[in-house]
């Protein structure tokens, strides 16, 4: 899901790069996820069945069914008077004392899996941002072996080697000023530097776009200091991108929490909301933020809750009761 909703930023992404590059500023893209075994199905599927580069499908469709068929929620659930006379749920097994599982719920999945392989789904984030402004603008530093896009020049797909050498070459290309854009993953998060250095010959500001950050934010926070450093023009700017699916801002919420911990502890500083790295406005996770998700709660067990009712809850999160 964390691929298919970076993918949903990028048309976004891809018009603020472009007018940073018109303002005469230098993108950073940081990732966790190169997308790369979703790559290797593809071509190895490619290959079994007999198709062209033009027919391969590098989006995260497989992905999604393979998420849909194992965490699904299909099993079967009953009401039950416990023992202080409280009434609970539980699983309903079978006769082997096996999970059973709702014949509904199963139907609704496959029916899923089914609209989704007649989705149009995006390809992945670095896909479409080669796609949009080809090999040649953007240094790519991440472990991927290889890589396929469409150059937008030609409209030819092209599929390329990667080695670590690579990697050396393309930021070396990037502080000198020859490719516009640097993208990077774990792999290029710790050790290089992208900072505007002066004695390199790319000096400009760095617009530094946290695409992908993942649940370790030490290792987010190693990505954003390889474009803030010493010795440097001036600092970067950091952008979170975020889609408006409530799930993903509540992802983003922890992130940007975590992140305000730990710098406000390398600090030696107690508030970190107020003087950490982002403004405390989107923390969901505040204790405005946590005294209202009680609270509604509340109201729902309790019948308070304007238009929502426990029933309707338990059909969302498709907690089925016999």
């Amino acid at each position: 899901f964390s691929s298919i909703l970076t993918s949903m930023t990028m048309p976004s992404v891809i018009t603020a790069i472009e007018k940073d590059l018109a303002e005469g500023k230098a993108p950073v893209l940081q990732l966790t996820s190169t997308d790369e075994a979703q790559t290797e199905r593809a071509i190895a599927k490619m290959e079994r069945e007999g198709t062209t580069l033009d027919d391969l499908d590098t989006s995260p469709r497989d992905g999604l069914i393979h998420y849909l068929r194992e965490y699904y929620p299909t099993i079967l659930h009953e009401v039950y008077i416990d023992h202080n006379g409280r009434e609970q749920t539980r699983v309903v097994l079978d006769s082997e004392g096996n999970p059973a599982e709702d014949p509904e719920a199963v139907r609704e999945r496959d029916a899923l899996i089914v609209m989704v392989n007649d989705l149009p789904i995006p390809d992945s984030s670095l896909r479409l941002l080669f796609d949009h402004f080809g090999g040649s603008k953007i240094a790519e530093v991440t472990g991927r072996s290889h890589r396929v896009y469409t150059d937008p020049a030609t409209g030819e797909v092209i599929q390329e080697k990667r080695t670590p050498k690579m990697n050396e070459k393309d930021i070396d290309d990037f502080n000198n000023g020859k490719r516009e854009i640097l993208v990077f993953s774990k792999a290029g998060g710790t050790g290089a530097s992208y900072h505007a250095d002066l004695d390199f010959k790319n000096q400009k500001e760095r617009r530094h776009y946290g695409l992908q950050l993942g649940w370790e934010t030490n290792r987010a926070l190693q990505g954003f200091g390889r474009t803030h450093r010493s010795h440097q023009r001036q600092a970067p700017t950091y952008i979170l991108i975020k889609t408006d699916v409530p799930a993903h801002a509540r992802f983003i919420a922890t992130i940007q929490r975590k992140l305000d911990q730990l710098g406000a502890l390398t600090r030696g500083q107690r508030q970190a909301t107020s003087q950490g790295m982002f403004s405390g406005q989107p923390n969901l996770e505040s204790e405005y933020g946590q005294t209202a998700v009680r609270r509604l709660m509340e109201d729902i067990v309790h019948g308070t809750a304007p238009g929502l009712t426990l029933d309707e809850v338990r059909n969302v999160l498709n907690i089925r009761l016999v």
